[in-house]
């Protein structure tokens, strides 16, 4: 009796296996959907924290918030600066794309670290001016707008 359970559930364990017919799934860091995160994530800045806001897209977000209460001479300037910074920081993060995936295919290609040290001196030179473009739109922002609107925007600041 013991003989012909055992049989059995090892007969159903085979025939769901076999049924079944697929390899077992790995998850892996390469990954479509482990990809499409980190890509979403990519930031061309050295600093990447709440503290450093992305001052554009939060007046953006709160162009014709009342309680802000922006100025058309305020959002004028304040235009200015998002089309400059824009700008710049696409035209960096044009140039950091290539290299970073050239990187990433010579490690894929098992390539000594050693070999991308000219590629990451310069993504490291491009994150530098990104980070700076940043820090330049954040200060010409909170110059344009007063200290109340900073606070309001801004509350984690005080």
């Amino acid at each position: 009796m013991k003989k012909t359970i055992l049989l059995l559930a090892a007969s159903a364990v085979m025939t769901l296996a076999l049924e079944a017919n697929e390899p077992m799934k790995i998850k892996c860091a390469n990954s479509a959907n482990a990809m499409q995160k980190h890509t979403k994530k990519n930031s061309p800045f050295l600093i990447n924290k709440r503290g450093l806001p992305h001052m554009t897209k939060l007046l953006v977000q709160n162009w014709d918030n009342k309680e802000l209460g922006l100025t058309s001479e305020q959002k004028e300037k304040l235009l200015v600066v998002r089309k400059e910074t824009m700008k710049a920081v696409k035209k960096i993060k044009q140039q950091l794309n290539p290299l970073e995936m050239e990187i990433v295919e010579d490690m894929k290609d098992r390539e000594d670290p050693k070999s991308v040290d000219s590629q990451l001196l310069e993504i490291s030179k491009l994150k530098l001016e990104a980070t700076r473009v940043h820090l330049k739109c954040i200060s010409q922002t909170t110059s344009i707008l007063s200290k109340k609107q900073v606070e309001l925007l801004l509350p984690f600041w005080n």
